[in-house]
């Protein structure tokens, strides 16, 4: 059985070629709406399509190291950046508990 290449299947849809094109543009883009393989199926074909950096931002650190994962088994290169977590206790999120 032949190798897929997801990248280029998901590279190949409208709405990401729109995407890429703005963004060639010197556009500024917020996609919302996949989740897990999809947002980063869907980054790395922007990334591929663009020739430039990506930044994926997922609500979870869970979907950040999976996220990680099928970039690398992708052939794209990322980097897992920290999380900004709410300390235990704390309701809401405060930038400056963690300069």
């Amino acid at each position: 059985m032949a190798e897929v290449d997801l990248v280029s299947l998901v590279a190949a849809s409208p709405g990401v070629a729109e995407v890429a094109s703005f963004l060639a543009g010197g556009r500024r883009v917020v996609a919302v709406g996949a989740s897990t393989s999809g947002a980063a199926l869907t980054a790395a074909a922007i990334t591929r399509l663009t020739d430039r950096h990506t930044l994926l931002i997922v609500p979870h650190i869970d979907d950040g190291d999976e996220a990680l994962d099928e970039l690398d088994a992708a052939g794209i290169p990322a980097v897992l950046l920290p999380a900004l977590e709410a300390p235990s206790g704390e309701a809401e999120l405060s930038v400056e508990l963690f300069a």
